[in-house]
C-alpha cells in the first residue's frame, strides 16, 4: 500500500532500495503478496525512502492509520 500511494512502480522501488537484476521486481512483488519475506537491510531501506518506520512496514494496521493521518 506505502508504494502505491507513493505512486513508485516496482521497478522504481527495486532501484531505490538498491535491488538488482531480472528477479528484484518480483521479488518486492512477492513481498507485498506475504510470499517471500524481505531481508532486514531491505526493510530498512524501504522504510526509510518511503520516510516511515520500519513498524510501519512489518504491521499492516499501524501502516493503514499512519498513511491516512498524512
Amino acid at each position: 500500500a506505502i508504494r502505491e500511494w507513493k505512486g513508485w512502480t516496482l521497478a522504481q522501488m527495486a532501484e531505490q532500495i538498491g535491488l538488482e537484476g531480472a528477479s528484484a521486481r518480483s521479488r518486492i512483488h512477492e513481498w507485498e503478496n506475504g510470499v517471500r519475506t524481505p531481508d532486514l537491510i531491505s526493510v530498512q531501506r524501504y522504510a526509510r525512502l518511503a520516510g516511515v518506520a520500519v513498524e510501519v512496514l512489518i504491521d499492516d494496521d499501524l501502516a493503514l492509520g499512519t498513511l491516512l493521518e498524512e
